[in-house]
């Protein structure tokens, strides 16, 4: 008798079929190795037909093929159906993730199938964290960081469910701009530029007095270069220049024209 009995199995999956023998004094003998073994679909499934293996079978495609076992003129059969190839694991990239405050993390969904095959499943996947407060999910596969912390960031698909971990850090400097981009200013007068941090978050802050400035041509226009009144602009002779505002690494500037002064022309 063969054990086990019209078996179905995911293509991928290949396992052991064992004979054994039943005598009419009540004795059994286990007769795997002894047996010999046949498949009469090799497309399907294949078969160690004798030895230390014997019983032991390959899957190879989907469909039905029908398992033999002769021993001592004695023949047993049974069904093996192959079926599509099933999912078995789930693999999440990254594991381990930091973003900003303000920004978005992309992650990947990989399936692992029976037969070895891959697939991804990032779009098919339910995504989601254990705190919606910290960061979130709004499209498949991309967290939002909404709040500092550490989330436990999930994706589930047929019973399957695998884990990554996402830290949300302090929103960081995007850009700064200084505006305005172009002021015109008579030449005796004064002007201010201010600077405007923007961050990840979506934040904004006038940075004027943190950051540091400069003129490219200080003959046309001088600039404090920094503190209380830093981006105050000093129109000396005509022409244009530009200001530049340095802040944390990041840096913008805006264009001044200097025009004869209405005093000067009276004069």
């Amino acid at each position: 008798m063969i054990t086990p009995v019209n078996v179905k199995v995911p293509l991928g999956i290949n396992g052991q079929f064992s004979a054994t023998a039943y005598y009419t004094n009540g004795r059994s003998q286990e007769v795997t190795n002894i047996t010999t073994w046949q498949s009469t679909n090799l497309a399907v499934a294949s078969i160690s037909p004798t030895g230390l293996n014997a019983g032991f079978t390959t899957s190879t495609s989907v469909g039905e093929s029908t398992i033999l076992a002769n021993f001592e003129a004695l023949t047993d059969q049974t069904k093996l159906t192959i079926t599509d190839a099933e999912l078995t694991d789930l693999v999440i990239s990254p594991v381990n993730a930091s973003i900003p405050k303000g920004t978005k993390q992309s992650y990947t969904l990989t399936g692992i199938y029976s037969d070895g095959s891959y697939n991804d499943l990032t779009l098919a996947a339910n995504w989601q964290t254990n705190n919606s407060e910290i960061a979130y999910f709004d499209e498949a596969g991309i967290a939002n960081g909404a709040k500092e912390g550490t989330v436990s960031v999930t994706a589930s698909i047929k019973g399957f469910l695998v884990e990554a971990a996402l830290t949300v850090t302090a929103a960081e400097l995007s850009y700064i701009a200084v505006s305005p981009t172009l002021r015109t200013v008579p030449a005796g007068h004064f002007a201010q530029f201010n600077a405007i941090a923007h961050y990840t978050d979506s934040t904004n802050i006038d940075v004027s007095s943190q950051a540091t400035w400069s003129s490219q041509n200080s003959a046309i226009a001088s600039v404090v270069t920094s503190g209380g009144l830093g981006g105050q602009v000093s129109a000396i002779s005509e022409g244009e220049t530009f200001v530049t505002a340095y802040f944390n690494n990041q840096s913008d500037n805006a264009t001044i024209i200097v025009s004869v002064s209405y005093t000067h022309l009276r004069a």
